[in-house]
């Protein structure tokens, strides 16, 4: 029980990996895909387009961070 509750604490605080990383991954992986699928592109220049396009490239860069942890298929 000790165990289990330093492992939360651990995972809350970010100093290790939960123990299901990968489908946790795909599915912040999927949000984040649906997030930028409905983002609108900008028609004309104003305030609220310049912020969607800066609201874009965060949640792009941060699928790319995503994928980039994704653990990879092991080798044979």
């Amino acid at each position: 029980m000790i165990r289990k509750i330093l492992e939360d604490r651990l995972v809350h605080e970010g100093l290790i990996p939960p123990a299901n990383v990968a489908p946790a991954i795909s599915t912040q992986i999927e949000a984040l895909e649906d997030k930028i699928a409905t983002i609108p592109d900008a028609d004309e220049p104003s305030p609220e387009a310049a912020m969607n396009v800066m609201r874009k490239a965060l949640a792009e860069n941060d699928l790319a961070n995503l994928k980039g942890r994704q653990p990879r298929p092991k080798r044979k």
